[in-house]
């Protein structure tokens, strides 16, 4: 999207209208997505667990390569970890942990959560023989309202040793 504000407007079923607006800058998009692009088979590489780094043991921590550790610019990172073997069964509603950067930026008031985050060690047990899928979104910003790029990067497998 080019560079300037942007205005939403609904109007609902009773006629009120409400509206919202945000400002999208390219500076951040211009920096990480160059990045991302010029890394991105050494960071999809580096991605454990996942199909062609199946764990030995238990999981206990999703790592990756982050943008600043190829040397690319800071970023924010966010992890979301479902039940399932395939992209056809990960269901994004129904998650079993997500490493929301977001919601814990607002309650810590720590402007850092989520910066540079090259692994996470999610809260929750999992289940042995079962497959698990998840994903990383690069971000500029730990504040959804403040965010104006994300990068999906591809889900990655993995089954937990029975």
């Amino acid at each position: 999207m080019p560079e300037g504000e942007y205005t939403i407007e609904v109007t609902a079923k009773d006629g009120s209208v409400s509206s919202r607006s945000r400002v999208q800058r390219q500076g951040p998009t211009g920096r990480i997505v160059p990045a991302y692009l010029e890394h991105r088979a050494g960071i999809l590489d580096a991605f454990t667990p996942s199909r062609t780094a199946e764990p030995a043991g238990d999981v206990e921590r999703i790592s990756r390569r982050t943008l600043d550790g190829v040397g690319g610019p800071d970023a924010y990172y966010v992890c979301r970890l479902a039940e399932g073997g395939t992209l056809r069964e990960f269901d994004t509603q129904r998650l079993v942990w997500w490493d929301n950067v977001y919601l814990d930026a607002v309650r810590s008031g720590e402007p850092t959560t989520g910066l540079n985050r090259g692994e996470v060690t999610p809260p929750v047990s999992l289940e042995p023989g079962k497959s698990y899928g998840y994903f990383v979104e690069i971000t500029d910003g730990n504040v959804q309202g403040d965010a104006t790029i994300c990068v999906f990067q591809p889900h990655q497998f993995f089954t937990v040793p029975a």
